[in-house]
């Protein structure tokens, strides 16, 4: 994602425009039909927040939404945190 958008900011487009997992393979290759952890997922093309919904995990987070968020650094590097639906004890912590 960081690399799209480094290559592609220079003619105007800052993040992909992914609305589901078949844009996600079309537009950035990455084949995500045969993970079964996951039941959708998107890449936001204004803000570049990449979104799934989680499933066959476990009933506290099946259903449950996980966000990872970019930041640009001063530096032009791009920073990710985590946020989304589910319990703070099944958060990613980096």
């Amino acid at each position: 994602m960081g690399n799209y958008r480094q290559e592609f900011s220079m003619v105007g487009t800052a993040w992909p425009n992914c609305p589901d997992m078949t844009a996600i393979h079309s537009t950035l290759g990455v084949g995500l039909t045969a993970v079964s952890r996951i039941s959708a997922a998107q890449v936001d093309s204004g803000t570049g927040t990449i979104q799934v919904t989680l499933a066959n995990i476990d009933t506290a987070v099946d259903g449950r939404t996980l966000y990872l968020v970019p930041a640009e650094d001063v530096d032009g590097s791009i920073s990710w945190t985590w946020s989304g639906s589910l319990p703070s004890a099944y958060m990613p912590s980096k």
